[in-house]
């Protein structure tokens, strides 16, 4: 995946910018602005004349198996699906609020927030690979002034299911809706763990102990006789002081962590420290 087209609200220059400083090398990126009054689906219906044929969409707070969205799209192109959801029987997230899919065979009959009758039910999650008939649907669809019911992209899709049969289902290991704190740190965890993040790219003093897996990004500055990990990430600009102590933790840009401190089960940031010991969701 080469291209992206990324939605971002009037009010969100600052992810615009974010993400044009550690955008990843030969792949382009196209920003296209929500405003405030605008809905999600006609928001939808500007982006999609921009999109191929088919077309992987996703949100930001959607995560999964960084080689399933090769998988996804494979399985699409099989089942020739106007639209190719994701499911799993492993959500990572603490939220509560989940969607299921209701199946025969593996067509999709109904997106319901409440869990059908079989042990074994589907968690949706916010990724999906869209033909030409849903790109069809989305610029026929009426435009609604904004509500937080029609800026979330769950409810499109269970709109629509109701009008089509022709939607399938596939299946992934695990996925991660990132609603809450604790689900930032499940979601470190679970990459470094699949040992898809856990690099080292910052130059440590030959006293600092690290305790694998960790991940530290370029720019890093520690200190010596400092403990690293297990199941820490030091994002880049971030400091560590001389003797200090971090396990699992996210240590985000600019913080400066004193010297012979302990920091355990905590997202470190400018504004916040969060203690992860107790589940609050994010603002």
């Amino acid at each position: 995946i080469t291209k992206f087209i990324v939605l971002v609200g009037e009010d969100e220059g600052a992810v615009a910018a974010y993400l044009n400083q550690y955008w990843v090398p030969n792949a382009s990126v196209q920003f296209v602005i929500q405003s405030n009054k605008q809905s999600l689906t006609a928001a939808l219906a500007a982006v999609v004349p921009l999109c191929p044929d088919s077309f992987l969409l996703t949100t930001y707070k959607s995560f999964l198996h960084p080689h399933y969205p090769e998988r996804l799209l494979r399985q699409q192109a099989d089942t020739h699906a106007s639209l190719q959801l994701t499911a799993t029987l492993r959500p990572l997230s603490q939220s509560s609020r989940r969607y299921f899919a209701h199946l025969s065979d593996q067509t999709v009959t109904a997106i319901s927030d409440q869990r059908p009758a079989v042990r074994a039910s589907l968690i949706l999650a916010e990724t999906a690979v869209c033909g030409p008939a849903f790109a069809e649907y989305i610029a026929a669809q009426p435009i609604y002034e904004t509500s937080p019911a029609n800026r979330e992209l769950m409810p499109i899709f269970r709109a629509y299911v109701r009008k089509h049969r022709d939607v399938f289902v596939s299946q992934t290991a695990w996925t991660l809706q990132v609603e809450t704190d604790s689900d930032l740190f499940t979601l470190n965890k679970q990459l470094l763990d699949e040992d898809y993040d856990a690099h080292m790219l910052s130059e440590l003093p030959s006293s600092a102990q690290v305790i694998p897996p960790v991940r530290i990004d370029p720019r890093v500055s520690v200190g010596q006789n400092v403990v690293i990990g297990p199941y820490v990430y030091l994002e880049s600009g971030c400091s560590v002081g001389r003797g200090a102590v971090v396990r699992k933790a996210l240590i985000l840009q600019k913080v400066i962590v004193p010297p012979d401190t302990s920091i355990t089960d905590a997202i470190v940031a400018t504004r916040a420290h969060i203690d992860l010991t107790t589940d609050i969701p994010l603002t």
